[in-house]
Formats: structure tokens, sequence, C-alpha cells
């Protein structure tokens, strides 16, 4: 569902009515309320799970004698699944082994040190630090959990939202790296939303069914006309005709959930205004149906294997006083 349905359906399910009725919950408090909902759940789950939903990579090169590098903004509560370094322009990435280093430890392999090789590494307040710390050019690979965008007003549909398909992908050149949208999107979270300006806001490439994952993310732009051309080397193998161009951390739908899971948000969000406004028999009854929807989503990510062989039980039987 995009952002206006799950408005819309937070709205009936929480018994609000429409604006008019309920200034104090206009349609931008129901996306912030879905946001942090979705954002919390996924959170959650994502981790827990640690089945690769939601993962992706950035990939930076080091500077000698620089030991500490920024986590990437956006993984979930500021961690890492791995950290991979590449020597020397070899194909292969070997991951690093984290480790709390002591006191004196610091001293011997802190920025004071020889840079050479990276042997481990601990996260500190929001930043990796190397040890010993690195020689210059090597390839840093952060893989991580993905936090949920943020779900803004909808341009995917003239039947709600902004009213306007805006940013769908018509055309795409891999070799120029450019990408050709129907209409330029907005930038939803100015004070006034207007179109994205050439060179200045990061931009997601969203695909728009499925899971409703990010093809690309924060990638840098110049745009001409309705012609974005991408800056960076992240590869565009994912980025499909019918895809959605967006400001960074800004989407029509919740990222990471097949449609049919969608609900589940709303009657999360449904939950927390239903909360706010007094009505505490919809509170009960909303969570309560949010808990069977998200073990049904949890049935459907477990692992499986359709081709694997039936494994039939086997249990001893008496037979003239042998089991056999």
């Amino acid at each position: 569902m995009r952002s206006d349905e799950l408005v819309d359906r937070v709205r009936k399910a929480a018994d609000i009515g429409l604006v008019a009725s309920w200034p104090d919950f206009p349609d931008s408090r129901i996306l912030q309320e879905l946001t942090e909902r979705h954002q919390q759940l996924m959170g959650d789950e994502e981790v827990r799970a640690r089945a690769g939903y939601g993962v992706q990579a950035v990939t930076l090169t080091t500077t000698a004698g620089q030991d500490l590098y920024p986590v990437p903004a956006r993984a979930i509560g500021g961690a890492l699944e791995k950290l991979e370094i590449q020597f020397g322009g070899q194909g292969r990435f070997y991951q690093l082994v984290r480790e709390e280093v002591s006191g004196s430890e610091v001293w011997d392999f802190g920025p004071t040190a020889a840079a050479g090789t990276p042997g481990r590494f601990c996260v500190r307040d929001g930043f990796v630090q190397l040890y010993p710390p690195p020689s210059a050019g090597l390839s840093l690979r952060f893989t991580f959990y993905i936090r949920p965008s943020q779900m803004v007003t909808s341009q995917s549909s003239t039947l709600g939202g902004d009213g306007v398909v805006r940013g769908r992908i018509t055309a795409l050149d891999t070799t120029a790296r450019t990408v050709t949208v129907s209409v330029v999107p907005f930038d939803q979270l100015l004070a006034v939303p207007a179109v994205i300006t050439s060179a200045l806001q990061l931009i997601d490439i969203v695909r728009p069914g499925g899971t409703f994952a990010l093809s690309m993310f924060d990638v840098p732009q110049t745009l001409a006309g309705l012609v974005f051309t991408l800056g960076g080397t992240t590869s565009m193998a994912r980025v499909q005709v019918g895809d959605f161009v967006r400001v960074a951390d800004q989407t029509d739908w919740p990222m990471g959930l097949p449609e049919e899971s969608h609900r589940m948000v709303a009657n999360r969000a449904a939950a927390e205004v239903a909360r706010d406004v007094g009505v505490e028999e919809k509170v009960s009854m909303l969570a309560s149906v949010a808990e069977a929807d998200l073990a049904r989503f949890r049935r459907m990510r477990s692992p499986q294997v359709k081709s694997a062989p039936v494994v039939i039980p086997l249990r001893p039987m008496a037979s003239r006083g042998r089991f056999r």
C-alpha cells in the first residue's frame, strides 16, 4: 500500500475520520507515526532474523594513518553486520575481527602506531576504529542492515497523496550512469515541498513492488531536465525501468515488507493514535491484530528450501521380542 492508503487505513482503524474532525492528527503526524512504528518493527525483525533482508554495503578507501571511519548513518542501531578489507586491489575481501581493545592496546595500536594492515576493529561512538591504523589505498566494505526510509506523501499514483506520478524511471543508461524520469520528484520534507535541486540532495532508487527494497541509496546526483546523472561508483545492476527516484531516506511504501504485511504497520500506528485519543478498547484490539500479523510475517520469512527431500521419521518396532 502507498503511504496515502496507509494514512486512510490508520484513520479508519483508529476512528478519527477526516482531518477537519481531528486537527491534532494531520496526515503529516500520521505519516510520522507510521514511520516510527515501521522503523521500530523492522529494526527488531531484520537484525533478529539475520537472513539478508535489508542488507546494504558501503565501500570506502582508507587514508594512511587514519584509524577512525564513520559507521554508515542509515545503519540500524548504528551497528554493522560485518567489516571487510581488501588489500592492494585484490578481488577478495577479508573479514576483520571485531574485538574490544584495552587501554594498553589502544596505546600500542592507536593513531600514533605505524600505519599498516588492520586486523581488528572496535566501534566507538558511531565510528569504527582500526587496529593498527591502515596504510593508504585499502578498501573497507561496511555491511549493515539499513534503517527503513521515512514514509512521506505519496508521489507514485494519481489516486491519492500528491496526485501526480513523479520520479518513475522511464529509461536508464548504465554506461553513462543516467536515469530518465517521467516527472522530477519532490523533496517532501521541505517546509514547502519542491522538486529536487541538481547536485543538492542525495537520492534513493526504490523498487515499487516485492518488498519495496532500495535498488540504490544515498547516491549523489546532477539533474538536467528529466535526466539524473548518478555520481559515485555503486553498481546500477539492480535498477530497472519502473523503479522510482526519491530523495534519500524518503519513500512511498513500507520498506522491506511485502504488500500483504503492510496492514501490520498501519495497525501498529493506529493503536498508538487510538491511545493518544483515549480509545482504549481500540488499542487492545489493534495491538492483538498487529501481533497476529507479525507472527504471520515471521512464518513467511522463515528460511524454507522447497527442494529439500522429505524426512520420514523412523521409530523402533517390536517383532518376536526384538526391536528393529
